[in-house]
């Protein structure tokens, strides 16, 4: 019952299908492991495919929700062994997050974002992650 904070870096890309609803892709992957009483976990891989659901700008902030399919690959050492390896988790995936436009096209804001991943009932692990970052909508 260990808790990890490994880092990781994503990037996304994705387009319109409607005015404020969209569909992207997320990748990225391990930047730097977390070790808890001898186990060392990073976030190898994340993939995630996603409709996303935004409001317009509201009190300077666009308010969002991603709702779709997530995988996530975690690379686990044991004391300087190769146990317990390499699992990926696969499961439905879902994000709460905020946009604050830096300029007045919104073209470039800042995001933070708190994304939720299922794995299914053959796993006793909760995945979750908290994000800072930018985003260009072009």
């Amino acid at each position: 019952s260990e808790t990890f904070h490994p880092v990781s870096a994503r990037a996304r890309f994705g387009g319109w299908i409607w005015e404020n609803i969209g569909i992207e892709v997320i990748a990225g992957g391990g930047v730097r492991d977390n070790d808890q009483a001898g186990l060392t976990l990073e976030a190898s891989r994340i993939t995630s495919i996603a409709a996303r659901f935004q409001s317009p700008l509201d009190l300077g902030v666009k308010a969002y929700v991603l709702l779709g399919y997530g995988e996530n690959t975690i690379d686990g050492t044991l004391e300087k062994s190769d146990f317990p390896g390499e699992e990926t988790f696969t499961g439905g995936m879902a994000a709460l997050g905020g946009l604050w436009p830096f300029t007045k096209s919104q073209d470039i804001s800042l995001s933070l974002e708190f994304s939720g991943y299922l794995t299914d009932e053959d796993h006793d692990i909760a995945i979750g992650s908290l994000s800072l970052g930018l985003l260009y909508d072009f």
